[in-house]
Parts: structure tokens; C-alpha cells; sequence
């Protein structure tokens, strides 16, 4: 196993390998995934999380009796794993800081993903977020560079570690493999969360909402690789 640090251990094909056959194996006798915490289905699978009852840090990943030990590994909802990590709780943020990169398509329900699993010690760095409160009516193109401006900035936080924040979500559309690659060395390691609402879904939330979000929609999935990794 040649993981340098826990970014390359979760990017690892061994790693994935084991997660998707733990998922899999785990399905109840009425094909729900059942969540170790709660005891509740875990509805879609981008809100299962593999949890390492013994945490993984730098000095542990290369014992594959810690890293790779289903008997180490609980499945649970993404909300659920907060808890168990007392995320959520105390004064000021400690121990392990976890990112992640929230990625899909314009409509997917990205924004209201985060929204439902954050806490109130997180950092949220969300696009549209940035241009609702930036900008007026969708009209992007006036306030683009500003936005980009602002989201640098908080992007260079996330890799710097600077703040009070314990948990760090990143949301972007990101349809090319590359992209989502490029952002995770940027901030120096990170977990990806794919919304995976099909392409029909996304387009009819789009035209419910008007202006500009139809294109936007047909735009990413005219673009959108999957994961090999991760969606094979």
C-alpha cells in the first residue's frame, strides 16, 4: 500500500474497492442500507458514509488492520457521522478537520444537502450561495469577478486551515474529472460527495425556477465525466 497521508488512502482504488463491497453486503433483506448509528435507512447512497470506528490519522493509515478492517468500519448517514465525531458540540473547534467537495449539477439540491449536514461551526463555501448575495435576478455576468474574487479567498482559507471552523464544505458543479481531481490537492486533501439527481430532474426543477437555470442545467451535463473511481 504506497498512501503517502490520508488524502491518497482515500483516493486509493483499495479504499474504494472496500467501500462499495461493505455497502453492498450491508443491504438489509428489504434492500435497505440500515445506518449502524441511527438504525435508519440511509435513502441515498451519497449520504453513506463509511466511519472508522478507530479514526484514521497519519500514523495509522498504513495498518491495513485499522484502514482496511470492515470490522472497523461502520456505515452511516452523513448527519449521523457528525454526531459520532461530536462535530457539533463544545466551544471551540477541535481535533481532525474534515472537507468536503460537494459536487453535480445545477438543480441537483447541492446547496439544501449542505444545509441539512452542516453545523454551526462549519464553513460553507457555496457559488451560487456567493452570487445570490452578490448579485440580483441571476444576473451573473455583473458580479462574476467579484464573486470569483471572494471565493479565492475562501478557498485559500480552506487550504491554510485559517479560522475557527471545524468542517469545511465546498460546492461547486465540477462536471470534469480533472476539476474535481484539481481541487482536492489544491486544499490539500478532502472527500468527494457526488448529488447524483438525474439529468430529467435537475432540468424540470430548472424550469420551475426560471431564467437562466435551464442552460446551466444542459450546459453541465453536456460536460459532465463521471468518476471512474468512485461511479464504476
Amino acid at each position: 500500500m504506497g498512501y503517502t497521508d490520508l488524502f491518497s488512502f482515500y483516493r486509493s482504488s483499495e479504499w474504494e474497492g472496500l467501500r462499495k463491497t461493505i455497502t453492498m453486503e450491508r443491504v438489509n433483506d428489504q434492500g435497505d442500507l440500515i445506518c449502524e448509528y441511527c438504525q435508519k435507512p440511509i435513502v441515498k447512497m451519497y449520504d453513506a458514509i463509511c466511519h472508522h470506528v478507530v479514526e484514521l490519522d497519519e500514523s495509522n493509515v498504513h495498518d491495513a488492520m485499522i484502514s482496511l478492517n470492515p470490522d472497523n468500519i461502520q456505515v452511516v448517514h452523513h448527519r449521523c457521522h457528525n454526531r459520532i465525531h461530536d462535530r457539533w458540540q463544545g466551544g471551540r473547534p477541535s481535533g481532525t478537520r474534515h472537507i468536503y467537495v460537494v459536487w453535480g449539477s445545477p438543480c441537483a439540491g447541492k446547496s439544501a444537502y449542505v444545509q441539512a449536514n452542516a453545523g454551526r461551526y462549519d464553513l460553507v463555501v457555496d457559488i451560487d450561495r456567493l452570487y445570490s448575495a452578490m448579485g440580483v435576478d441571476d444576473n451573473r455576468g455583473a458580479v462574476k469577478s467579484n464573486v470569483l474574487s471572494v471565493y479565492r479567498s475562501l478557498i485559500d482559507m480552506v487550504k491554510t486551515r485559517n479560522g475557527r471552523w471545524r468542517t469545511a464544505w465546498i460546492v461547486r458543479t465540477l462536471p470534469y474529472e480533472i476539476d474535481r481531481e484539481r481541487i482536492l490537492k489544491e486544499i490539500g486533501g478532502g472527500e468527494l460527495i457526488h448529488i447524483d439527481t438525474s439529468m430529467d430532474e435537475c432540468l424540470r426543477i430548472a424550469k420551475e425556477r426560471g431564467g437562466e437555470w435551464e442552460s446551466w442545467v444542459q450546459e453541465y451535463w453536456s460536460r459532465y465525466q463521471p468518476s471512474p473511481t468512485l461511479e464504476d
